[in-house]
């Protein structure tokens, strides 16, 4: 089967696609949520802060050994 299209042709259609890509705004990847503070949450679960505490440091500091609040507690 031979290609019965012509490069003119093509080039105007590519040329369609690029021009709606430039004018088309992308969506947000996620929805979005209302974040809990740490004073919030701290103030909801107040017995819970220690546990809450180190969970966020674990979250922050991935790839750190040891932070600030991990050595902190160990003195």
């Amino acid at each position: 089967m031979d290609n019965a299209n012509i490069q003119e042709y093509l080039d105007k259609i590519r040329n369609k696609v690029v021009e709606n890509f430039k004018r088309t705004t992308s969506a947000p990847l996620f929805g979005s949520q209302d974040r809990c503070t740490t004073a919030s949450y701290l103030e909801w679960h107040g017995g819970e802060a220690d546990r809450f505490l180190d969970d966020l440091d674990e979250n922050e500091n991935k790839d750190m050994r040891a932070t600030q609040r991990r050595l902190n507690k160990h003195t």
